[in-house]
């Protein structure tokens, strides 16, 4: 079974009603904060599937001092990454 035949799977199974099914792929980078110290980042990017339409796409990143960063849901993977709020992982 394919990730998209699970999604269609786990959005069909009676008596659980998920209310959103969700593939989730997860990137580790390094990031230089503005204060110049290192930061290791992890990137999820949720995918609700073709469906998903314009909020097919949700990004969260999260780095290992706390600093926590998202954005707004999009329907391309390049529009969800360009709305992250990548300033906050400064904070």
């Amino acid at each position: 079974m394919n990730a998209a035949e699970v999604v269609n799977f786990l959005k069909g199974l009676r008596g659980v009603a998920f209310s959103g099914v969700y593939e989730k792929s997860l990137f580790e980078c390094d990031r230089t904060k503005r204060n110049g110290n290192v930061q290791k980042v992890t990137v999820a990017i949720l995918d609700a599937g073709p469906e998903g339409g314009q909020t097919r796409y949700h990004c969260f990143a999260q780095a290992d001092d706390g600093a926590n960063a998202t954005g707004n849901p999009a329907g391309t993977i390049e529009s969800v990454l360009a709305t992250v709020h990548w300033g906050d992982l400064d904070r």
